[in-house]
């Protein structure tokens, strides 16, 4: 690998990094609001540790590996990122699979938001607890 496929890869490595946190922190969040009690995870850092930073190194290494098969050298020289038909497997495909599950999360998330804020409106029977309750 040349110093543009190792500038590359650490690229790919850490946006990926970073996407695998953001699905990590929707997941707390998630389990903040939806399972409020009992929801003890055992070693839950070292669960989301390894997701947040191990699961992102394996579509690089796919990527390396396949362009290592092909003599096809893994990144541009010009812009030191992920040639072509690598980067859809180890880049482009994973950022819309994380982004796709962060939508879901966040679609679960405000319904349930959505739903405690009509439930405690119609308990109090006053229309403007739904504005409270948004400015709080």
């Amino acid at each position: 690998m040349q110093d543009t496929g190792e500038v590359a890869f650490l690229l790919n490595y850490f946006w990926l990094c970073q996407l695998s946190w953001m699905i990590v922190e929707a997941v707390i969040l998630y389990n903040a609001l939806v399972k409020v009690f009992g929801t003890y995870t055992r070693n839950a850092l070292l669960k989301y540790s390894v997701f947040g930073w191990g699961i992102p190194i394996i579509f690089p290494l796919i990527g390396v590996a396949w362009s290592s098969g092909t003599g096809v050298p893994f990144a541009d020289p010009k812009t030191c990122f992920i040639k072509y038909p690598y980067g859809l497997v180890s880049f482009y495909g994973p950022v819309v699979l994380g982004v796709a599950s962060n939508w879901i999360m966040f679609i679960f998330i405000a319904r349930v938001i959505l739903i405690a804020t009509k439930t405690k409106a119609q308990q109090t029977g006053d229309s403007n607890t739904k504005l409270r309750i948004f400015l709080k």
